[in-house]
């Protein structure tokens, strides 16, 4: 039997979903930070932002629907919940690859598609002890974005070098000569 996955902060549709609970929202970005506490220096983290598109009158039957399809693509020992009303998350982490991630991405997304669900994916992709929780979400909050605004491709995944790209060389973020060499 396939594992399956409850998803935090989105109501069950049947007994059979309540066969591995998930703790409760407010505890799952506790167990994301210790999960990043405790990885590995060769460990990878991903943070997956999904925005599950559809109207006001269907979007808790929409989000059920995305978030069945979240539990068939990630691992039982994957965080899966509910981020926002329009919104889910799938934290990872372990040996994971840039190709890895965009492929999971990809598929995700065209799970999503074959069950009728309309979705944007950002996701964040670094070393899990580089980042915190904090910046994570916003980093996959900045994919999601872009993915949304590009109107072109509906995944976009953020890597540790875009990070830096858009925190530290922006014009805002510019570091000296100086910072860099202490």
């Amino acid at each position: 039997m396939k594992n399956q996955v409850r998803v935090a902060g989105v109501a069950p549709k049947a007994a059979a979903d309540r066969e591995r609970p998930l703790p409760e929202l407010e505890k799952v970005s506790a167990y994301i930070r210790s999960r990043i506490a405790s990885t590995r220096d060769e460990d990878l983290c991903a943070l997956f932002l999904i925005d599950v598109r559809s109207s006001e009158a269907e979007q808790e039957h929409t989000v059920r629907r995305a978030a069945g399809v979240l539990a068939a693509q990630f691992r039982a020992s994957d965080i899966v919940a509910r981020h926002a009303p329009e919104q889910l998350l799938a934290f990872v982490s372990g040996r994971l690859t840039e190709q890895s991630v965009r492929q999971k991405a990809g598929e995700l997304h065209a799970a999503l598609q074959r069950e009728g669900v309309d979705a944007h994916i950002g996701v964040c992709l670094t070393p899990g002890r580089d980042m915190n929780l904090d910046e994570m979400c916003s980093e996959a909050l900045n994919a999601l974005r872009q993915c949304c605004t590009a109107g072109h491709d509906p995944v976009c995944v953020h890597t540790l070098s875009n990070w830096i790209e858009s925190h530290l060389l922006s014009p805002s973020g510019l570091l000296s000569a100086g910072t860099l060499l202490d």
